[in-house]
């Protein structure tokens, strides 16, 4: 990552699988139900700083904050250009200025442990769609540093499954939204996709992008997309996030083989998916490419004061010092962007 006084042009990409339903897959809010509603609260909150679909923003089972209030005060501070694109939610994102909002008009993801994510045509579709979306937005390469977050209810575990079929072993590297990494169910979910894929050859798929539509989720698709579009147009791509966004890196460096311009594209994380001991994030960048460098920032205390000032705006949730010992403990490790934006902030 570098150093420079462009202004983050940040993409938060929402999108919802019913792999969600299934109990004890994700911490991203109280029980499934209430999941189901997290891409769209958080999506809101980051344009609005309020959220519309319901009173407050989600909380995990134990009752942690999302990261969006992190990445939303970081957001604050860095004067960004936000956008949101719905590539199938459960819910309708409210509220959202029509300029600054993209509805795909697509449908949540399937649970791949029973049977494909989505169609490979759908996959296609998606696909081009999202190369053409880039260029209609309203991004400027001598003013704008491009960041791409994601929010998805599951997606460690959709991460996992596109990883696995691209033929990395990473269900021992992978992080959880949980305290307790939830590899158990993990592993459950994928022993059932390859029960179910035994027949396929997964070498003789026409494109790689197919492996999404089997066992991954819409956003790593519309991201894929966005990302490619923007390298074709020589734009340097920060792709904000942990396991996803290395899931999405493997990809875009299969999909290139022989012309990967990895000089054009960063993965930058946050500090609590690198301090995870049921995790390891930088051993699982390490095997996509051994020259990939994870960024995140290493220590907050160079930002904490303004932060926690921008955080307190945010009437009736707790303050940076409480968010902050509580992620520590581990309940939160990364997720809407935060860790790449609160390393912007460093800057």
């Amino acid at each position: 990552m570098k150093k420079n006084k462009l202004k983050p042009f940040f993409i938060l990409v929402c999108s919802s699988t019913e792999l969600s339903n299934v109990e004890g897959i994700s911490a991203a809010g109280a029980n499934p139900e209430a999941q189901r509603l997290t891409p769209s609260l958080d999506a809101e909150f980051i344009a609005l700083g309020k959220t519309l679909s319901a009173e407050t923003l989600p909380v995990s089972p134990e009752g942690i904050i999302s990261p969006a209030i992190i990445s939303k005060a970081c957001l604050n501070l860095l004067d960004a250009k936000i956008v949101v694109i719905n590539a199938g939610c459960f819910h309708p994102i409210k509220g959202l200025d029509p300029k600054q909002y993209f509805n795909l008009g697509l449908e949540p993801s399937k649970n791949f442990a029973i049977e494909d994510s989505f169609s490979f045509d759908e996959c296609e579709a998606i696909f081009l769609d999202s190369l053409e979306l880039f260029n209609k937005l309203d991004f400027n390469e001598e003013e704008h540093e491009l960041i791409i977050a994601e929010c998805v209810v599951g997606g460690t575990t959709t991460a996992l499954g596109l990883l696995e079929l691209l033929g990395y072993d990473a269900k021992e590297l992978i992080s959880s939204s949980f305290k307790d990494n939830n590899k158990n169910l993990k592993e459950k979910i994928i022993n059932a996709l390859k029960l179910r894929t035994k027949e396929l050859d997964m070498s003789e798929l026409d494109n790689p992008l197919y492996k999404c539509a089997i066992a991954g989720d819409k956003a790593q698709v519309v991201i894929t997309g966005l990302a490619l579009s923007a390298m074709q147009n020589g734009i340097n791509v920060n792709l904000a996030g942990g396991t996803q966004m290395l899931a999405i890196y493997a990809l875009i460096k299969t999909l290139t083989e022989g012309f990967f311009m990895e000089e054009l594209i960063d993965v930058t994380t946050s500090p609590w998916l690198i301090s995870d001991s049921s995790s390891n994030a930088l051993e699982l960048a390490n095997l996509i490419n051994e020259d990939l460098e994870l960024n995140y920032l290493e220590d907050l205390t160079s930002i904490e004061e303004k932060l926690s000032k921008e955080i307190s705006k945010f009437t009736g949730y707790p303050g940076w010092q409480e968010i902050k010992a509580l992620y520590n403990k581990g309940y939160v490790k990364e997720g809407v962007g935060m860790g790449a934006l609160l390393k912007l902030l460093e800057f």
